[in-house]
């Protein structure tokens, strides 16, 4: 099972964002440092309603539709401790930010089959008759941690043997003190997430990790 942390949004944060702060200016001034981030790369978005992207080499992140995203592109606990800082440092200098969700996620992927998706009733062969061919399969689940966390749990079969596990753990939030409170609730709770989801696919779909 291979962690795909590189190709998600490990952290969104949905709220109404003004794309105009963030300018290359204020975001080196204010959260990017030189002498903590000396090598940021600034990325143009294909999309006019995105903000520019900003890349760490451990992390990036940027705006769109409403929804801040930040993502890992390495995989260590200083990229997550760096990352959990530079959102509360944005939270700190935007606390009247209006804000609905935050969520942390997580993406594994195998090309094992499992029994919780083959557990599925096959619909094929009805579909079949009417000329549809069924190319994938998906199981979602929530379950509800406590009256501001909600986990849902989706697994997709894609094709014969590929199978997606796609884990949201999602909070619901009022203010950016909320999300603080949150993040600074654990040492890493990027990590301790992540271990609470390989529990759940190691112990319940006999899944391991790559590596």
């Amino acid at each position: 099972m291979k962690d795909q942390y590189q190709n998600i949004n490990t952290i969104v944060i949905v709220g109404a964002w003004n794309l105009a702060i963030f300018t290359p200016e204020w975001v080196r001034t204010n959260i990017l440092r030189d002498e903590d981030y000396p090598d940021v790369k600034i990325m143009y978005p294909l999309n006019v309603l995105h903000s520019l992207r900003y890349s760490t080499g451990k992390f990036d992140f940027c705006i769109g539709d409403n929804r801040f995203m930040f993502t890992l592109t390495e995989k260590s606990d200083q990229a997550e401790h760096d990352m959990l800082n530079v959102v509360s440092s944005i939270c700190q200098k935007l606390p009247h930010t209006p804000v609905s969700a935050l969520g942390i996620n997580f993406v594994f992927e195998t090309d094992k089959n499992i029994n919780a998706v083959n557990a599925i009733d096959d619909t094929q062969s009805l579909v079949q008759s009417i000329g549809l061919d069924q190319t994938s399969v998906e199981i979602v689940r929530s379950y509800k941690r406590n009256d501001k966390e909600t986990l849902n749990f989706k697994i997709s079969k894609i094709g014969e043997n590929k199978v997606k596990y796609d884990i949201n753990n999602n909070y619901s939030i009022r203010t950016i003190q909320d999300i603080t409170e949150v993040l600074n609730a654990e040492d890493n709770i990027i990590k301790n997430k992540r271990e609470a989801a390989l529990k759940i696919l190691k112990e319940v779909y006999q899944e391991e990790l790559e590596g």
